[in-house]
């Protein structure tokens, strides 16, 4: 797959709020904090079109409960490992843009 740089997009900013909207009524209670990251949230930076976005949760191991509700959004669940407590979710339809989540546990027990 290639991706090219290209001028920042005003219209990045949006995608995001409608996907943090989306997730922040999925998760209500499990969710911390959600941020905009990457180079995707600086305005007038040129970037990779794609959107990373990244969810503090209270506890990764009941974000397996939610993979359905993922993919109803049009995610897909491509790496689980509690291990490292991290799981990546990716569109399966990639078009023009690439939404990316990084889902962390915020502390270590």
């Amino acid at each position: 797959m290639n991706i090219t740089v290209v001028e920042h997009n005003p219209n990045w900013k949006y995608e995001y709020l409608n996907e943090e909207y989306s997730i922040k009524e999925m998760l209500q209670k499990e969710l911390v904090n959600i941020f905009h990251i990457g180079s995707t949230s600086i305005q007038n930076l040129k970037a990779k079109p794609i959107i990373d976005i990244l969810l503090v949760v209270n506890d990764i191991r009941r974000l397996d409960n939610y993979s359905d509700q993922f993919e109803k959004l049009g995610y897909e669940v491509l790496v689980n490992i509690i291990l490292c407590l991290n799981t990546l979710y990716t569109p399966s339809k990639l078009v023009t843009m690439i939404i990316l989540s990084l889902i962390y546990k915020r502390t270590i027990p």
